[in-house]
């Protein structure tokens, strides 16, 4: 516009100076005055658009830069979150790698009480994490992409199964991607201050990325220089931007190697008083023109407590796992908590206290405080019982930390852990076991002169797993057996093996006195003591009596058994139904109420007659087994004369062997001194012929049904399966028999033998099938026996038979 003013006065000045020459020239000088003019207007646009060019494309510039500084924060933050999970693999891939398969107690070596399996899972789920970032990865950071995929897909082979091979392979390369990563990451952080520095690359990293309050940040700077340098300035920096810290450091004046590794020097930072407050710092480190930055974070976490069991046994160790970030203070140290200033634990019970147990961390920078603490068993009345742990004798609550710790507590109790930092305080609850016991006998029903079993499961007294452990002679658990003439008390029981919590013991009842079946070695009648166990022990009983076993634990709580005490009613017994001439017979008396010594074989007395020895004579009846009360004794059945030094009778064909034994020991409502004689007898043959009933039917066959494979009774089809059922009842013998069917032709020869154990049911009879295929038609005898077994062929009853016609296959249209 200045222009155009000026033209335009141009042109005025010209008019008042030459008037007389306007006229012709007019036209030329407006021409001109409207071509300056329209210049000077298109030369004012054009600059006013070069304005706008020039603003448009500083702010392209503007926007550029902004997006690519949002693009290097989008790196920043991904990078970040990536180390943290690349640095939880490794710790869980390092921790698969170095736990132990375990060690013996109180020398084992402290690890955290997470197991493979969840540590795994942590790996896998952390792999996971990674690849849901996918995108951003090949987005931010796209040299390290495949990489990083790689390591998932390697981390996603152990969820099928756990091996060290690749546990090794995948901490060695999340640790090689940590590296690369962390040390882009820092290069990028400080690029602005590499290039602003010249030659001079000024790199720093720190330790970890979270402290606590109280900690120390291990900052390790590497310049590009010699170290001659001069001194490094330290700056740290709250949110705010208000420095916190500021110190000054010359590595030449700390020449020692703890301070230096890998040519890195390290200054340490002590998080200590009140300007360090949870939140986030950034350190800034310069050297001349050089400086570059790193980030960390203050965080208070609660702490948590664990244990390896919910519930102990007396004699047993907990192992005790505090995790607490907080006391983590010094990545390069392992660090104890529990006894200090600013960390406590305390273990107590109702009978003990530890007031400040100090537990030692696992390893370097882990968070994780672990020690153990042995159990005691505390009685009733309040004294602690002695426990043998690793060859100490220990009986009372004490310890000041790592593996010296001891606490009493009764059975069922609980026992209270509370720990205190200044990340906070948390509590924890475990039990001292209470699983009681369970006493058992080996029999329901016992002679006064008997031994007794004794049997009791108490996993509460198994104190040492590595030896036998004993109980019922001390305040915590009390045995007794008593009858109504005697007790023994605080009788010890033996556990059967290390570790079982089963213990054993048994006594010896010795009647009353003035029982006069009492042998020349065996114990005096009516004796009460003995040895105090295991085994050893003597109580009186009567002949009709009760045994009671009570267990008493340090709780109050009281377990029993019980049985009866009784004489019996003798039996005898041929083992055969009939013999013949020549025939050795053998007569069996049960008789428990005779076992005079429990360890040794004892004997009694049988008297033996035949119809052609009428006053016989008597026999020695041995057991066979020591504590069994089954007896017996032989004797030879000949026609020559009787000879009782040679145990031989005289009998003749149809003779009747009579056996007698008089029982003295009698049950209610015989009196003490009543006697009753106990009788059997047996036919005698000569040396062939049938063998005659039973002269005593302990059970009775009631059937035999023969049936075609159709299941019709007849006919029987020659190339038939059939069936031969046997139906019995029991008539007070045995519960379980054997029955056996022979099956003979018509002219007496035998053609197959069946047998089979038949057992009585709850209505007192038994049946079962046999399966028989003839070979030829023809009439058949099925017969059937009841024997004692198949090694004791000793008749049951009379047997019974049935004849069968069994006709040929060519009959059968016949038939029909």
């Amino acid at each position: 516009m200045l222009v155009a003013i000026i033209a335009i006065a141009l042109v005025a000045v010209y008019a008042n100076s030459y008037p007389m020459q306007l006229g012709n020239n007019m036209t030329l000088v407006v021409e001109v005055g409207v071509g300056i003019i329209i210049a000077i207007i298109v030369y004012a646009r054009s600059r006013k658009n070069e304005r706008k060019m020039e603003k448009v494309v500083y702010t392209i510039q503007d926007i550029v830069q902004g997006e690519q500084s949002i693009r290097d924060k989008h790196t920043e933050v991904i990078t970040e979150q990536l180390l943290e999970i690349l640095d939880d693999i490794s710790r869980a891939a390092a921790q698969i790698i170095d736990l132990p398969p375990g060690g013996t107690r109180r020398n084992i070596e402290l690890q955290p009480s997470i197991d493979h399996d969840n540590l795994a899972k942590k790996i896998v789920s952390q792999s996971k994490n990674i690849s849901e970032m996918k995108t951003a990865l090949y987005q931010h950071i796209p040299d390290q992409a495949r990489a990083i995929m790689a390591l998932c897909e390697l981390c996603e082979s152990l969820q099928e199964s756990i091996k060290a091979g690749v546990c090794v392979t995948v901490k060695n390369n999340a640790d090689a991607l940590i590296q690369n990563l962390a040390g882009e990451h820092t290069e990028r952080v400080g690029q602005a201050s590499h290039a602003a520095g010249g030659d001079q690359m000024l790199s720093i990293a720190l330790d970890r990325n979270e402290y606590p309050i109280g900690g120390t940040v291990h900052v390790w700077t590497q310049t590009g220089t010699p170290r001659t340098n001069g001194e490094i300035s330290y700056k740290v920096a709250n949110e705010k931007g208000k420095v916190v810290y500021d110190s000054k450091d010359i590595p030449d004046d700390q020449p020692d190697e703890e301070r230096t590794r890998k040519g890195a020097f390290d200054h340490r930072i002590q998080l200590k008083g009140r300007r360090w407050k949870s939140g986030k710092y950034g350190v800034i480190v310069s050297q001349g023109d050089s400086s570059t930055t790193a980030r960390f974070s203050i965080v208070k976490r609660t702490p948590i407590i664990q244990s390896d069991k919910d519930m102990y046994m007396a004699g047993s160790d907990m192992i005790v796992t505090v995790i607490d970030p907080g006391s983590n203070k010094d990545g390069f140290e392992v660090e104890h908590v529990g006894n200090s200033d600013d960390s406590k634990l305390v273990i107590e019970s109702d009978h003990g206290k530890i007031d400040g147990y100090s537990l030692r961390e696992t390893g370097k920078s882990t968070g994780i405080f672990q020690g153990i603490v042995g159990i005691l068993r505390a009685r009733a009345d309040g004294s602690v019982a002695c426990h043998d742990f690793g060859g100490k004798k220990i009986d009372k609550t004490q310890g000041t930390g790592i593996e010296d710790g001891f606490i009493a507590c009764e059975r069922g109790g609980d026992i209270r852990i509370r720990y205190t930092s200044r990340s906070g305080s948390v509590s924890y609850t475990v039990f001292a076991s209470n699983f009681g016991a369970t006493v058992e006998l080996d029999q329901l029903v016992y002679s006064c002169t008997g031994r007794v079993h004794i049997t009791a499961v108490a996993p509460d007294l198994n104190l040492d797993p590595e030896r036998r452990d004993t109980m019922g002679d001390d305040g915590e658990c009390t045995l007794s057996v008593r009858t109504s003439l005697g007790e023994l008390g605080g009788y010890q029981l033996i556990e059967s093996g290390t570790d079982t919590g089963i213990f054993e013991g048994s006594i010896t009842l010795t009647g009353f006195a003035g029982d006069a079946h009492t042998g020349p070695d065996a114990i005096p009648r009516g004796t009460t003591g003995g040895r105090s166990g295991p085994d050893g022990g003597l109580l009186a009983c009567s002949h009709e009596d009760k045994l009671v076993i009570e267990l008493s634990m340090g709780a109050g709580d009281t377990y029993e058994a019980s049985a009866i005490i009784r004489w019996n009613v003798g039996e005898i017994m041929f083992l055969k139904n009939t013999y013949r001439m020549g025939d050795s017979a053998t007569v069996r008396v049960v008789d428990p109420d005779m076992i005079v010594d429990p360890d040794g074989l004892n004997t009694l007395s049988v008297h033996i007659s035949s119809g052609s020895d009428k006053t016989g004579f008597n026999i020695t009846a041995r057991e066979y087994q020591p504590g069994t009360g089954v007896f017996e004794g032989s004797f030879l059945v000949d026609a020559a004369d009787s000879s009782p030094s040679d145990s031989k009778i005289r009998a003749c064909h149809g003779d009747t062997l009579q056996a007698e034994y008089i029982d003295s020991t009698l049950p209610s409502p015989y009196s003490p001194h009543d006697k009753i004689v106990v009788a059997t007898s047996v036919r005698v043959l000569e040396a062939s012929g049938d063998l005659p009933p039973s002269p005593l039917e302990r059970a009775k066959l009631t059937g035999i049904v023969v049936r075609n494979e159709r299941g019709d009774r007849l006919p029987i089809m020659d190339g038939d399966t059939a069936s031969i059922t046997v139906n019995a009842v029991r008539m007070g013998g045995p519960r379980t028999f054997t029955a056996v069917v022979n099956v003979s032709s018509s002219s007496g020869a035998g053609l197959d033998l069946l047998a089979a154990d038949l057992d009585i049911g709850p209505d007192g009879t038994a049946s079962h099938t046999f399966r028989w295929s003839p070979t030829h038609a023809g009439m058949f005898h099925v017969t059937a026996h009841l024997w004692e077994s198949l090694k004791e062929p000793v008749p049951l009853c009379t047997a019974i038979s049935q004849s069968v016609n069994v006709v040929g296959s060519d009959s059968e249209s016949h038939l029909r």
